[in-house]
């Protein structure tokens, strides 16, 4: 491939994110327990049973205190999160995370930032 060429793909790639709406790549970040099964959460981490494409079921887990950052008071995702330094690692109810970080109450949905990615827990 010539470099005229190359510049075409990336130019077409370019477009092709630009295209999709922050609901479609929502829509790819969750749905983890739909595909996983034996979902718990101990210390800071979500463990379960997920579907995998060629291996059947298997057994995953995840670190959140990697996926979510206290960021001024609110839980955000972030990819080098460390949401545990300033926050107790909370409870997990259905898909929210209840914590408390300074004193203050916080909740997030993980399954907006949580997917099974071919039996791997994963954020996104």
């Amino acid at each position: 491939m010539r470099r005229g060429e190359r510049a075409g793909v990336w130019v077409v790639a370019a477009l092709v994110l630009t295209l999709i709406k922050p609901s479609h790549i929502e829509a790819i970040c969750s749905g983890y327990p739909k595909s996983c099964s034996q979902i718990r959460y101990i210390g800071t981490t979500l463990h379960g049973m997920c579907e995998s494409y060629d291996e059947g079921t298997k057994k995953t887990s995840l670190d959140l205190n990697l996926c979510f950052s206290n960021d001024q008071g609110q839980l955000k995702w972030h990819p080098i999160g460390q949401f545990a330094k300033s926050c107790s690692p909370g409870r997990l109810l259905e898909t929210n995370l209840y914590t408390t970080c300074n004193k203050r109450s916080l909740e997030v949905d993980v399954n907006k930032h949580v997917a099974n990615q071919n039996g791997v827990l994963v954020c996104c």
